[in-house]
């Protein structure tokens, strides 16, 4: 399309203005990847070359009836508007129609299950899920999200230790996805709410380890960085102290945050660790000082925990 429109570009130039605005569009808009949603708004600009270089050609050739043409491309835009701000300002028909156009695409699922429920179909939404986690059976966020539904829902007993059996026989095959870390974190939520007693705090250890075993998971850092966190928290809560830093490290490591930091120091603090938490400080505010300036309310934050935790153990030099 290119060749040819440059090939006939001084006999036919708003050919070319248009293919060019058009292609050029969509590499502001999008990339060479297709998009997942099924709503491609990205093509409006890019659609205005090809529309402009479809009116001025009927306006220069038959100039007669250029001003019918263009009204007439008005009421077509115009009917297409209505239609697809209809579709829009429905959230479930628009989920109902992005589910169906992808039927192998978890967002869409996701998404449609998440309307369903909003607007109480809680079982309906339950079953978008299932058939779409059968259809997509790497897709662990969804097989995570079938057992949380679960649990929100205070399913069957049975329904959800097996759906947990499910997803441990499945962890290595899993592709990454941060809905994977949404899901257990949100599991970690009913815990501490005492809800969802069929999955202990021990089996969402387990679930986690068993997901970060995975390749694929493990080198998303995102993910494996909040799967770390909440390693941490488990452990925090069965007040173990070695495994709780132990995994704040890891998460530290993987993404290097003040706040982590911060978090490790009123650890040791807690345990009366006042040496290592100011060590540790000390050692983050330099490091962060030096290259992360825009942290400045974080480094602060460290800063009046050091003089807190100092004015707690005067004897430390």
């Amino acid at each position: 399309m290119i060749a040819v429109s440059i090939g006939i570009r001084k006999k036919h130039p708003i050919l070319l203005f248009s293919v060019t605005w058009f292609l050029f569009g969509h590499l502001l808009e999008s990339s060479l990847f297709p998009l997942e949603l099924y709503f491609e708004h990205r093509n409006y600009i890019p659609s205005f070359g090809v529309i402009f270089g479809i009116v001025l050609t009927f306006w220069l050739a038959i100039p007669r009836i250029a001003p019918h043409i263009a009204s007439l491309t008005s009421v077509i835009f115009a009917v297409l508007l209505v239609r697809i701000t209809t579709l829009w300002g429905d959230p479930y028909v628009s989920a109902e129609t992005w589910h169906n156009a992808h039927p192998l695409s978890p967002r869409a699922a996701q998404h449609f299950a998440k309307i369903q429920m909003e607007q109480g179909y809680n079982q309906e939404g339950l079953r978008t899920l299932e058939v779409s986690s059968a259809r997509i059976p790497l897709a662990g966020d969804l097989a995570l999200q079938i057992m949380q539904a679960e649990c929100a829902l205070d399913g069957n007993p049975i329904n959800i230790r097996n759906q947990y059996d499910k997803i441990i026989q499945n962890t290595h095959i899993y592709e990454a996805s941060t809905a994977i870390s949404n899901a257990t974190g949100r599991l970690l939520e009913f815990n501490t709410e005492g809800r969802c007693a069929e999955i202990s705090l021990d089996d969402i250890q387990n679930l986690i380890y068993s997901l970060l075993d995975n390749r694929k998971i493990k080198r998303y850092y995102s993910i494996a960085h909040e799967l770390h966190q909440q390693l941490s928290l488990i452990f925090r809560k069965k007040k173990q102290l070695n495994p709780t830093i132990v995994h704040l490290e890891k998460a530290y490591a993987i993404k290097p945050e003040l706040t982590t930091v911060i978090i490790i120091a009123s650890t040791l603090a807690s345990a009366g660790l006042y040496s290592e938490a100011l060590d540790r400080l000390e050692n983050g505010i330099n490091h962060h000082t030096s290259i992360m300036a825009r942290q400045d309310k974080h480094i602060q934050a460290a800063k009046d925990l050091h003089d807190a935790i100092r004015n707690i153990s005067p004897h430390i030099l």
